[in-house]
């Protein structure tokens, strides 16, 4: 199929939804369109440019032994919060208190990419573009609730000496059900987790589009479909949170059998989603079918 057949396909869809009370708009761009850039770029000026995301304002990351351990997702006054993600093998959530720098209060989480800090505690939003793909939502009340681990020695094998005669599996259980889940799902990956109106609303992509839901009853109901391409990938960058509008950097590569590039941003003001996109898609050529 030709590029420009799919890019007349991939349009704002689904300006309102039925479902419930809520009701959202969406906004989705094309920017290879000039009229389209135009009018994204204008709401990114207004909205966004030159001011400071509120949940990812650290850029280091931990250092063990010369080895990147986790990276900043999140700090604050008492807390510097770091993700690590090591793809289908795992990866955690590390608080570290700044008065107790040498500790840390350890949580296993799959790839993380955003922390938000709300009155009741801090929500985790992970997912992994692995397989047929994972979210997984957690809520933490009070991080010193967490296991806690010497800084130092989160590269070697603490698990074992601290849960000494434990199965793996029951450890890592344990390790992983700290806090509450809100939401643990495969076949999708998440996007964006965002309250509205006291509600908990989630965006979320399948291999092939990217859907609006609402979080109840640790299930996703399903609200609109937004695009219909997807955001099955990641980057190293964590999602942030901008003057409370809610922002994600999606990017995607295609196989040597379906050649194609999609990159855009994905933002949420209350009732409002905005979505600025590219995407390219390219036949093999002759030689290659």
């Amino acid at each position: 199929m030709k590029c420009s057949i799919i890019l007349s396909l991939i349009i704002c869809v689904a300006c309102s939804s039925n479902k419930g009370d809520e009701r959202f708009k969406s906004f989705v761009y094309d920017l290879s369109k000039r009229s389209d850039s135009i009018e994204f770029q204008k709401w990114r000026l207004k909205n966004i440019t030159g001011k400071r995301s509120e949940n990812y304002n650290c850029h280091d990351s931990l250092q063990i032994n010369s080895w990147t351990w986790a990276y900043c997702l999140y700090e604050d006054d008492s807390y510097k919060i770091l993700g690590e993600c090591r793809g289908e093998f795992g990866g955690s959530a590390i608080f570290i208190h700044k008065n107790e720098p040498d500790k840390a209060n350890y949580v296993v989480c799959t790839c993380p990419q955003m922390v938000e800090k709300r009155e009741d505690g801090f929500y985790i939003t992970q997912a992994l573009a692995h397989g047929i793909g994972s979210g997984r939502v957690i809520k933490i009340e009070d991080p010193k609730d967490l296991i806690t681990v010497s800084v130092d020695s989160l590269s070697l094998p603490w698990q074992k000496e601290r849960f000494k005669g434990v199965d793996s599996y029951e450890v890592y259980t344990k390790l992983e059900n700290q806090g509450q889940t809100l939401i643990d799902t495969i076949g999708y990956t998440f996007i964006l987790f965002f309250p509205h109106n006291k509600q908990d609303y989630l965006i979320y992509s399948s291999y092939s589009n990217i859907f609006l839901g609402e979080v109840k009853n640790k299930q996703i109901v399903f609200f609109d479909t937004l695009t219909n391409f997807s955001s099955w990938g990641w980057i190293d960058r964590p999602n942030e949170l901008v003057d409370g509008i809610y922002h994600n950097h999606f990017e995607r590569k295609g196989t040597d059998s379906f050649r194609m590039y999609s990159s855009g941003d994905i933002y949420v003001k209350q009732d409002t989603i905005i979505i600025g996109y590219i995407y390219r898609e390219w036949p093999k050529k002759k030689e290659e079918l």
